[in-house]
This record gives C-alpha cells, structure tokens and sequence, in this order.
C-alpha cells in the first residue's frame, strides 16, 4: 500500500476537497489500513479542535466593559507618604535658605545703624570739646 499518496487524499478528504471516485478509493483504503485509519481520526480530532478554539461562541471579543472596569478602579501606584516626606524636605530647605538670607540682611542693616551711632556718638562728643563743627562733618565710610 502506498500510505503517502494516501495521507494527502485523506488530508483532502477530510476538508471535503475530493470528487467521488477519489473518496471512494480512500474510504476502500481506511478499511484496510489501520494507520491510515488513526491518521485519518487524528485529522478529524485535529479539525474539530481548531473549530473549536476559533469559534465565536467560546470568547466575549468585545472586552472594553473589562477593561474599563479595571481603568475605573484602578489606584494610584505612586506612594504619597513618600512624595510628601520629600515636599516637607523641600519646604524644610527653602525655610533654611530665606531665613539665612534674611538674617544676613538684618545683621547687614544693624552693623550699618551701629556704624551711625557711633559715628553720631563720636560727632556729639568732639563738636562738645569744640574739636570739630558739625556742618563741616561729612559721611565717613568704614571700609574693613
């Protein structure tokens, strides 16, 4: 017997491709040959399997409800403790920086009043010992 030939009819036969005399010649061979007859269920099994996985009755194709659903409810994945640990840092840093800024002005501002006290201090008590007239006094600058 010639199983090759007969595999490929019966691959034919099985999709219904074949006219009636090569049908016949392969239902005559089935009944003699026992692995062309577990070929040909094999090929049957095979074929209802595939029907099976590709049918529309097995699989909800539209899946937009799912997947909304899930889009809906979904959380947050960010950790908010930890994003708000570094915007209290931040605010922490920020606070630091205009305070030191702020003190430096101060105390620029202060050094410059004291300089004028002491100048005036100084004024006062030379124009009382007349060492000096005031209305010929002008601003010193004390450069360090």
């Amino acid at each position: 017997m010639d199983c090759i030939k007969y595999r490929k009819l019966i691959s034919a036969y099985v999709d219904n491709e074949l006219e009636e005399i090569e049908s016949e010649k392969v239902i005559s061979h089935l009944l003699e040959c026992k692995s062309c007859k577990l070929f040909y269920e094999n090929l049957l099994l095979l074929k209802d399997d595939i029907k099976e996985a590709f049918s529309m009755n097995n699989y909800d194709y539209d899946c937009s409800n799912q997947i909304m659903s899930k889009l809906v409810f979904a959380k947050p994945t960010y950790n908010r403790k930890k994003f708000s640990k570094i915007y209290v840092a931040i605010a922490v840093i920020f606070l630091i920086a205009i305070s030191l800024l702020l003190f430096k002005k101060t105390e620029t501002q202060s050094q410059m009043a004291s300089e004028y006290k002491l100048e005036k201090y100084v004024a006062e008590h030379l124009e009382k010992n007349r060492v000096i007239d005031l209305n010929k006094v002008t601003n010193v600058s004390y450069d360090r």
